[in-house]
C-alpha cells in the first residue's frame, strides 16, 4: 500500500469516527483529523469549505504543515475533486499560506496537463512574485519541455517575469546556487541575482539548470560558462572538473551522482588512464565521452581497443548472422518500444563504446559455462515471483561477469527494485541486467519492454536483458541509454 492510499485510507476513517461519535463541529477536530478531511473526496462539499476556513485558523507543526501541502498540490490538479473545493484551495494557498505557496503550487504544477489549469497555476506563481518558485519551475522546463526554445514557453517566461532576468542569467544563477532567500513584499520584484541572503537551492535544481542550460545554449557555449563560475563548493568543483577535462556535463541526477563516485573513488592514476584513453578515441572515432564509459576504458584490454568502428562492426554482424533472433511486438504502434531490434540497420547509429560492449558480451555467450550461468539466472527468476534476478555486469580479462544482487524491495515478478548498494555501484560497472521469464508470454517479453527503455535512460547505464522464450532457448538484448535495442541472438 503506498503512503497515498495510507493517508486516504485514515481520512476515510476518520470521518467514520468522528462522524459516529456525533462530532460534526469542525472546531472540535484535531489538526490531524482536519488535514486528513482536507483531501477527502467522500466529504460533502459544505463541509469541505468549512474544514478549510478552519485550517487556516490552526497552527500545524512542520511535519503537519508539509502533509497538508502535498494534499493541497494534489487537490488543485484532480478532476475527484469538484471545482468549488479547486478553487478555494488555489485561492487558500495564496492568501493564507504566502511562506511556501510558491513550494505548494510548483508542485501542483509538475502534477498538472497541459492546459488552462496549468496556465492558471503559472499565473499564479508570476502574482507571488517570489523567486523561491524558480527551483520548482526550472525542474518542470528541464523534464516537462521538449522544445530547446525555453524562453519562449510558458514556464520559461514564467521565471523571465519573476525574477526580472533573462533565462540564461537564471540558469546561471541557479547552478552557482545565487537564489534569495527571502520572499518580497507585496508588489515588489525580487531579482534571483539581489544583495539578500541566500536560499540554498536542491541539487536536482541545479542539475536542472545545467540541462536547461544546455539545451538552449548548446554544449559548446555552455562549457565555458560553467568553467567561469567560481568554485565556492563541491558541486561547482565537480562540474568544473568533468566540463574541463572530459568536456562533458550531467543533465540529471543520476549523472551527477556517476560524476561524484567517479571522482572521489577514481585515483589520480586512473583518471590520467581514462583521460589519455578517451583523448585517443576523441580523435581516431570521434567518441564523445560518457562516465557510464568510464569503467569500460579503463578495464578493457589494449588488443580490443585497437579495432576500429568498422572492424569491430563487421566482427559483430558476422557473428549476430549465424545466431536465429526474438523480437519483441511493441505494446502499441509508435509505442517507446516499438523500436527496430536489427543491428545492421543501427550499427551506425551506436557509439563506439557499446560496439565494444557487445562485441565483449558476444564473446561471452559463445562460452558454454557461461550460457549454463545465465540459464540458472533464468531458472530462479521463474521460480520467484515477488521480483525479478537482476544486477551488474564486470570484466575479468576479456569476459564479461553478471553478478546478481537481492532486490531492495519485492513488488512483483515484473520489476526489480534496486538496493543502495547496488546503485552506488553502479556508478562504476559494464551494464546492469535483469530477466524476463513468464510462463505464457515468452517471446512476447524478449526485449526491453517501455520501463526498460526509461530505466537505462533515468540510470544512464546500459542494460541487457535475458528472456526464456521457450524451454530450452533464451534470448539476449542489448539496450543502451538513448534507446536503440540491438537483439544479440537465441542461445
Amino acid at each position: 500500500m503506498t503512503i497515498s492510499n495510507v493517508y486516504n485510507l485514515a481520512a476515510y476513517l476518520t470521518l467514520l469516527v468522528l462522524t459516529s461519535c456525533g462530532i460534526t463541529d469542525v472546531t472540535r477536530w484535531s489538526n490531524e483529523a482536519l488535514i486528513n478531511s482536507a483531501g477527502q473526496v467522500e466529504l460533502a462539499d459544505r463541509k469541505r469549505l468549512t474544514v478549510l476556513d478552519e485550517l487556516q485558523c490552526r497552527s500545524l507543526d512542520p511535519n503537519q504543515y508539509e502533509r497538508l501541502g502535498q494534499i493541497f498540490s494534489q487537490v488543485i490538479v484532480s478532476s475527484r475533486h469538484s471545482p468549488v473545493i479547486r478553487q478555494r484551495v488555489m485561492e487558500g494557498i495564496m492568501n493564507h499560506y504566502q511562506p511556501t505557496a510558491a513550494q505548494w503550487l510548483t508542485k501542483a504544477l509538475i502534477y498538472s496537463q497541459p492546459g488552462e489549469l496549468r496556465d492558471r497555476i503559472i499565473d499564479s506563481l508570476v502574482l507571488l512574485d517570489d523567486s523561491r518558485a524558480l527551483t520548482g519551475l526550472v525542474l518542470i522546463l528541464s523534464e516537462k519541455t521538449q522544445t530547446n526554445f525555453l524562453k519562449n514557453t510558458p514556464v520559461g517566461q514564467a521565471m523571465e517575469n519573476i525574477a526580472q532576468q533573462p533565462l540564461e542569467k537564471i540558469l546561471i544563477d541557479l547552478i552557482a546556487d545565487k537564489l534569495a532567500s527571502s520572499t518580497p513584499a507585496s508588489g515588489t520584484t525580487l531579482s534571483v541575482s539581489s544583495a539578500e541572503p541566500r536560499q540554498n537551492v536542491s541539487l536536482a535544481a541545479r542539475i536542472a539548470a545545467v540541462a536547461c542550460l544546455r539545451r538552449s545554449l548548446g554544449h559548446d557555449k555552455t562549457v565555458p560558462l560553467i568553467m567561469e563560475l567560481a568554485p565556492l563548493d563541491e558541486t561547482i568543483s565537480l562540474l568544473r572538473f568533468w566540463a574541463g577535462r572530459f568536456d562533458y556535463l550531467p543533465t540529471n541526477s543520476m549523472r551527477f551522482l556517476q560524476c561524484y563516485w567517479q571522482k572521489t573513488s577514481l585515483l589520480s592514476s586512473q583518471i590520467e588512464k581514462l583521460h589519455r584513453r578517451v583523448t585517443h578515441l576523441s580523435k581516431r572515432e570521434s567518441c564523445r565521452f560518457d562516465p557510464r564509459d568510464s569503467y569500460l576504458l579503463l578495464k578493457v584490454r589494449d588488443s580490443l581497443i585497437k579495432f576500429s568502428r568498422l572492424q569491430l562492426s563487421k566482427l559483430i554482424a558476422s557473428r549476430l548472422a549465424a545466431l536465429s533472433h526474438t523480437y519483441r511486438p511493441p505494446s502499441y504502434p509508435d509505442a517507446l518500444d516499438d523500436k527496430p531490434e536489427g543491428f545492421a540497420d543501427q550499427c551506425n547509429i551506436l557509439n563506439y563504446t557499446d560496439l565494444l560492449r557487445i562485441k565483449l558480451i558476444l564473446d561471452t555467450l559463445s562460452q558454454p559455462a557461461q550460457t549454463d550461468k545465465i540459464r540458472r539466472f533464468l531458472k530462479k527468476d521463474f521460480a520467484r515471483h515477488d521480483s525479478e534476478i537482476g544486477g551488474l555486469s564486470w570484466l575479468n580479462l576479456s569476459d564479461v561477469i553478471f553478478q546478481e544482487y537481492e532486490p531492495a524491495q519485492c513488488r512483483g515478478d515484473n520489476q526489480f527494485i534496486e538496493s543502495p548498494a547496488m546503485i552506488q555501484d553502479a556508478a562504476f560497472c559494464l551494464s546492469r541486467w535483469h530477466c524476463h521469464t513468464d510462463q505464457w508470454r515468452g517471446k512476447e517479453l524478449a526485449g526491453p519492454g517501455i520501463d526498460d527503455i526509461r530505466y537505462a535512460a533515468y540510470h544512464n547505464c546500459p542494460v541487457v536483458i535475458f528472456t526464456q522464450v521457450t524451454k530450452n532457448v533464451f534470448n539476449v538484448d542489448y539496450l543502451n541509454p538513448e534507446g536503440t535495442v540491438i537483439d544479440l541472438g537465441n542461445y
